[in-house]
């Protein structure tokens, strides 16, 4: 990681020398990336790319190469590469940007703004934005696989808009300036992104935000990831949010995940104090709903509270051969639960250390 960010630093420097303003080049860029011809493939040639608004991949079928390319975005707020073709791949490309100082959340300032079908999203590498990494907005059968998102003001990697069927593995996401892998359903979208699967990625210090999260949708798998050095919040959440009035949450696997050092350091200093979230937080709000929930064969190491939380309307859950070290409050904890019926139907092969968990605690939601 830090060879990476020195040759980039180094790149920008000998860019910054050759131009003491480098010319925009968003025009020349936008005519390189949209071939007349579906199914090409277009080669960037080495060095920085300046440009200063949207840029847009509407050929089907475009693989775009970035091998020594460094595309550097000059306006953060207007700074991404938006997919729109079918069956587009995008790999070895880096994003840079000037340094932002305010989050945008909106979906022109992520780097990669997928729309389409199809899109392929391999090898990258993200150093920095005012909003997210990469983000799939009503996309269909999208591939994220083996890219790295440093420094963003907002997620690493968003799925949002419906989005359906994609699969997120093998990326890095280090110092998100909000959740590392994100999977939301908003309310007041027609239907819920649904049918993700999230694995074998890392996640690592997040100072604000959860590592994976699935806030509304279904059918999401989050398998044999890594998630360690959360400061304020969850491991991996799963929520239904009122506040957000997202779709409910039902489907959703967790297993085989690694999970360390969640709220094990200093409160954040954005509030000051912690949100008592535990490594694996499942919970529902405000008349919302989050049911059947898989939690299997997870490690978790070192939590400041419990190891997995259940609060609220959250029904039908198996927790079965997870693995618990070094937590500071209950392994497990059911809290203000308001399912009808048992809201864990199965518990069972849980360690805590070496001693076997067969109930959970019971408690109001004061840890």
């Amino acid at each position: 990681m830090k060879l990476l960010h020195l040759a980039l630093i180094c790149t920008l420097a000998l860019a910054a020398s050759v131009h003491a303003s480098p010319p925009d080049q968003t025009a020349t860029l936008q005519t390189l990336l949209n071939p007349k011809s579906p199914s090409q493939t277009i080669t960037l040639p080495r060095g920085v790319w300046p440009y200063n608004n949207l840029l847009h991949i509407s050929t089907p079928g475009t693989t775009i190469n970035g091998a020594g390319a460094v595309l550097l975005a000059t306006n953060p707020s207007r700074s991404a590469l938006v997919v729109l073709g079918n069956g587009v791949t995008v790999k070895n490309l880096t994003f840079a940007t000037l340094k932002p100082t305010t989050r945008n959340t909106m979906p022109a300032s992520v780097r990669i703004l997928l729309r389409g079908s199809g899109a392929t999203i391999i090898s990258n590498t993200i150093m920095g934005g005012a909003g997210g990494g990469i983000m799939l907005l009503g996309a269909q059968s999208s591939t994220i696989i083996g890219n790295q998102v440093f420094n963003t003001l907002a997620d690493g990697i968003h799925a949002t808009g419906g989005s359906q069927d994609a699969t997120i593995s093998h990326n890095l996401v280090n110092n998100s300036g909000d959740d590392g892998i994100a999977v939301v359903s908003y309310g007041n979208e027609p239907s819920p992104t649904t049918n993700i699967t999230i694995t074998s990625n890392s996640v690592a210090n997040l100072a604000w935000g959860r590592g994976i999260t699935t806030i509304g949708g279904s059918s999401v798998t989050i398998a044999d990831n890594t998630i360690r050095n959360i400061t304020c919040c969850a491991g991996i959440k799963v929520a239904q949010d009122g506040y957000y009035k997202t779709h409910n949450a039902h489907h959703i696997a967790v297993t085989g995940n690694t999970i360390s050092h969640i709220q094990t350091g200093s409160p954040p200093a954005k509030t000051g104090r912690y949100t008592h979230h535990a490594g694996i937080d499942i919970n529902a709000s405000n008349g919302g709903q989050v049911s059947h929930i898989t939690i299997s064969s997870n490690t978790i190491h070192h939590t400041r509270f419990a190891g997995i939380r259940l609060m609220g309307h959250v029904c039908q859950t198996a927790i079965t051969n997870n693995q618990f070290t070094h937590i500071g409050y209950t392994p497990i904890l059911l809290t203000q639960s308001q399912c009808p019926q048992n809201p864990i139907t199965t518990i069972k092969n849980n360690l805590l250390e070496k001693t076997p968990i067969t109930t959970p605690t019971l408690q109001k939601p004061n840890h």
